[in-house]
C-alpha cells in the first residue's frame, strides 16, 4: 500500500514513463501599456466597456498601420502617415485593382477633421515656407509631403497623386543623399510628418485679417451701482485688457445702460472722452 507523498513533495513517476517538467506558478501579468500596430484588433472587435482605450505608437517608417477602434484614445508619435484623428478611412484594406473593386462592390468613406484638437503634448509642427510660398503640385495642387519622389538630384519632385513633375525653387533646393532623399529631410516637418500646420501667405486670404473687437456692455443702473457689480466689472476689465488675444491690433469698445444707452468715443486723438446717449 502506497502512502501519498508529504505535502510539498512530488511522487516520482513510474519507470518507463516520461517525466513532465515541473510547472512554474503563473504570475499575474500586467496587460501591455501600449497597443502596437501589429496588435490592433480587426474591424469586428468589440471594445469592452471597462476598457478606457489604447495607444497607437507608430515609427517614422512607412510600415502598414491598421487603424483601431474609432473611440480609442490615440497617442501618435511622429509618423509619415496622417494622424487618424484628422483623417481616416472607414476600412483598413482596399482592393488593389479596379477589377477587384468592381467585384467586391466595397463602399467606403473618408472622415476628415482638420481642426480636431490634439492631445496634450501633441502639438503639430508649424511650417512657414517664407518667400518661397507654399510648395504644391502645379497640376493637382497637392501639398508637398513625405511620399513625393525626388528626381534630377533634388531639382524636381514628382507628385505622389498625379505623377506630374514640379520644379524646385532655388530657395527650397537641397541635394539628395545616397537613399535618393533630401539631405535636410529630418529638419523639415513637411517631409516627415503626415500632419502639419502650414502658415498661409497673403495670397491665400480673401481679405487682410480683421482685428479682434471686444465690446463690453455694463449695467450702470442705480441698483447695479449700489450692489457693487459695476465696480467689480470695471476692475476685472482693467485687469484683463492687456491679456486679450490679438494685440496690438485689438479694438475695445464700451456700452453702458440704465434707462438710456450710452456709447463712448475712445479715439486716441480725443483728449476728453465723449459719449452719446440714446433714449429707449
Amino acid at each position: 500500500m502506497q502512502q501519498p507523498p508529504p505535502q510539498g513533495m512530488q511522487q516520482p513517476p513510474p519507470q518507463g514513463m516520461h517525466q513532465q517538467p515541473p510547472q512554474q506558478p503563473m504570475m499575474n501579468q500586467q496587460p501591455p501599456q501600449k497597443a502596437y500596430s501589429n496588435n490592433l484588433p480587426s474591424g469586428n472587435f468589440q471594445q469592452p466597456n471597462d476598457m478606457m482605450g489604447g495607444e497607437l505608437v507608430s515609427s517614422r517608417s512607412v510600415a502598414e498601420v491598421l487603424v483601431g477602434v474609432s473611440n480609442w484614445m490615440w497617442f501618435v508619435l511622429e509618423c509619415r502617415r496622417c494622424d487618424p484623428r484628422y483623417m481616416r478611412l472607414t476600412v483598413n484594406v482596399l482592393p488593389h485593382s479596379q477589377e477587384h473593386a468592381n467585384k467586391s462592390k466595397l463602399t467606403y468613406g473618408l472622415i476628415v477633421r482638420p481642426l480636431a484638437p490634439p492631445n496634450e503634448g501633441e502639438d503639430l509642427d508649424v511650417v512657414n515656407f517664407g518667400p518661397t510660398g507654399v510648395v504644391r503640385c502645379r497640376h493637382c495642387r497637392t501639398y508637398i509631403n513625405p511620399f513625393v519622389q525626388w528626381v534630377d538630384n533634388g531639382r524636381r519632385w514628382r507628385c505622389n497623386l498625379c505623377g506630374v513633375s514640379n520644379d524646385v525653387a532655388s530657395s527650397y533646393f537641397c541635394h539628395l543623399g545616397a537613399n535618393q532623399q533630401r539631405q535636410d529631410r529630418d529638419e523639415r516637418p513637411e517631409l516627415n510628418a503626415g500632419s502639419v500646420e502650414i502658415v498661409a501667405p497673403s495670397e491665400y486670404m480673401m481679405r487682410p485679417p480683421q482685428p479682434p473687437c471686444y465690446m463690453f456692455v455694463i449695467d450702470v443702473s442705480a441698483t447695479a451701482v449700489a450692489s457693487g457689480s459695476v465696480q467689480i466689472a470695471v476692475d476685472t476689465i482693467r485687469e484683463q485688457l492687456d491679456n486679450l488675444p490679438g494685440a496690438p491690433r485689438t479694438r475695445v469698445g464700451f456700452l453702458t445702460y440704465d434707462s438710456t444707452i450710452h456709447f463712448y468715443n475712445l479715439k486716441v486723438c480725443t483728449i476728453d472722452m465723449t459719449y452719446f446717449v440714446c433714449w429707449v
